[in-house]
């Protein structure tokens, strides 16, 4: 499984603990989007960098993967300060 890697995604320790854990599960996109409660397109495209983590998203991390509920309170930490 290779993943496309870009400026976005290289910034994002959300989205790199998520393809570790979508690596670590042997789970394919759509599989791994099911997981989430997402589609493989949302999925798809927040993992190479086209979309942005969405609260659809951030909503599936924080279902399936408790233990990263600090990193997505930095995600939005982070991301609400580079809004303002």
């Amino acid at each position: 499984m290779v993943f496309k890697s870009n400026n976005t995604t290289k910034k994002n320790p959300l989205l790199l603990k998520l393809k570790e854990a979508q690596i670590n599960l042997s789970m394919t996109n759509e599989k791994f989007a099911h997981h989430l409660n997402i589609s493989t397109s949302l999925w798809s495209q927040t993992r190479t960098g086209v979309k942005p983590i969405n609260i659809s998203v951030l909503s599936g991390v924080l279902n399936k993967f408790p233990e990263m509920q600090n990193d997505v309170i930095r995600y939005l930490m982070n991301n609400h300060h580079e809004q303002t």
